[in-house]
């Protein structure tokens, strides 16, 4: 007995030692995954982006993303030496350069937001213009800060409710898409690079240059659209009807302490009042005023092009398909016609066999050399065979050993027109040849067997002439 309890307290005490091993291998787990994702957690210093900084929740990166981050205005040793938090900023203030969008002979080029005012065209949705005025690339710093800092940020509750202080209005996302997509398209302002220059282009050396830059610009211009939507979506979601997003956004007008919204959208006050002068009012930016929807031209032919060449593609096949259906079908009761002619020709095999057993037949008193088989396989009549009791089957007394009267298959014919067969699937047949008729078809064809070489085929019927009985 007290072994017993000593064994049981043995057990207790070696699960509860278990349990306490556990117990530390998960709480160094989740130690070690803590300590990956802090490495992968930078706070972002917001030199460029200041209106970040004054935001009351902070701000953090992500490392792992910001090394596919690629820029061509600094060579790559000296980008590597700015601060990991700083990195990113640096990008967005010349963004179009550092994307490889623009290329300019001198490195240090002024920020897009400073250059000097351009024509802007307005398109409306069937392609008409709409406006055209002079202008320069409004709302910049707004849009990439938000843009960028979404793409590389690092995903935790602080980080999405700073970027959260700092939305966007969706007139901001409008005015800024129609001047920067006018900048791009002008090559005077937004030029390609010179052989000599590092470009975008690198990064895919068997492609055209210029293509690929094509490309990369017109990806940039679906970020944007892509934030509207997002950003419109979240909007309505939150408030339901647009009166109260329109006053939502009203709201993101007085962000004091981004210094471009102050400004409408321009980097300087003087910028600003020289856009007021032009209003007859002294409140010359609110998002309340002139509020214009959003207009995201998507380009329909490729969508036109593939619905064309999918359903071309459907219809070729379905009509294929029905022929292959077809012959599949076919084949099958051809399969089915011959399963159920050799089942016959068996059963009535069996049947004249009992039939001579019936009457006597022995096989052991029959002797049979070649002239005792018809060329087909079958045996000869060769007049009497006597039974085991001594009475004589065959003619003598009426029995015989054929198939309903006849010694070939059912349905066996003589061919009385020669044909030539021209398909590896057809028979060729000769006047004279005994064939056995397995199935008919539309069109005047049949299948049919030979019966000396047990080949089968198909052949026209005009070519079957009398059935053999």
């Amino acid at each position: 007995m007290k072994n017993l309890i000593f064994i049981k307290l043995s057990f207790i005490l070696l699960f509860f030692a278990l349990e306490i091993q556990g117990v530390k291998y998960k709480k160094k787990k989740i130690t070690n995954n803590n300590n990956a994702y802090a490495e992968d957690k930078i706070e972002a210093t917001h030199p460029y982006c200041e209106h970040f900084a004054n935001s009351t929740n902070k701000l953090y990166l992500s490392k792992s993303k910001l090394q596919s981050l690629n820029q061509f205005i600094l060579e790559e040793s000296e980008f590597t030496k700015l601060p990991d938090g700083a990195k990113l900023d640096y990008y967005i203030r010349y963004s179009l350069i550092s994307r490889g969008l623009c290329y300019y002979d001198e490195i240090n080029a002024k920020e897009i937001n400073k250059m000097d005012k351009f024509d802007i065209t307005v398109f409306n949705n069937d392609g008409s213009v709409k406006e055209t005025y002079k202008d320069s690339i409004r709302y910049d710093k707004t849009v990439n800060c938000y843009l960028y800092y979404e793409k590389y940020m690092y995903e935790d509750e602080e980080s999405i409710n700073a970027l959260k202080d700092h939305r966007i209005g969706l007139n901001h996302l409008s005015i800024y898409y129609n001047a920067v997509s006018n900048f791009l398209n002008n090559e005077s302002l937004c030029p390609y690079p010179s052989e000599e220059m590092k470009s975008i282009a690198d990064l895919r050396p068997n492609e055209d240059r210029t293509n690929v830059i094509i490309e990369e610009r017109r990806k940039f211009l679906e970020d944007i659209g892509n934030l509207y939507t997002r950003l419109s979506n979240t909007y309505f979601n939150e408030y339901l009807n647009e009166k109260d997003v329109l006053q939502y956004e009203s709201t993101l007008e007085y962000d004091t302490n981004n210094s471009e919204i102050v400004n409408c959208g321009y980097p300087t006050q003087n910028l600003k009042n020289e856009y007021c002068k032009k209003t007859n009012d002294g409140n010359c930016c609110p998002l309340i005023k002139n509020q214009t929807p959003f207009e995201y031209k998507f380009n329909m032919e490729p969508f036109y092009y593939g619905v064309i060449v999918s359903s071309a593609f459907i219809i070729i096949g379905s009509f294929f398909s029905a022929k292959i259906v077809k012959e599949i079908k076919m084949q099958e009761n051809i399969k089915k016609s011959l399963h159920q002619q050799e089942k016959q020709y068996q059963e009535s095999s069996n049947q004249n066999l009992q039939n001579a057993y019936n009457e006597g037949f022995d096989p052991k008193l029959q002797t049979f050399n070649s002239n005792s088989r018809n060329l087909n396989g079958t045996l000869r009549n060769t007049g009497t065979m006597k039974s085991s009791n001594g009475s004589t089957l065959g003619m003598n007394n009426g029995a015989t050993l054929r198939n309903g009267g006849g010694r070939y298959p059912p349905n066996s014919y003589n061919v009385a027109e020669d044909y030539n067969s021209s398909d590896a699937r057809d028979i060729s047949l000769r006047r004279g040849m005994i064939v056995q008729l397995i199935q008919k078809f539309e069109g005047g064809w049949v299948m049919v067997k030979d019966i000396q070489s047990n080949r089968q085929g198909y052949a026209p019927e005009y070519c079957l002439g009398s059935r053999m009985q």
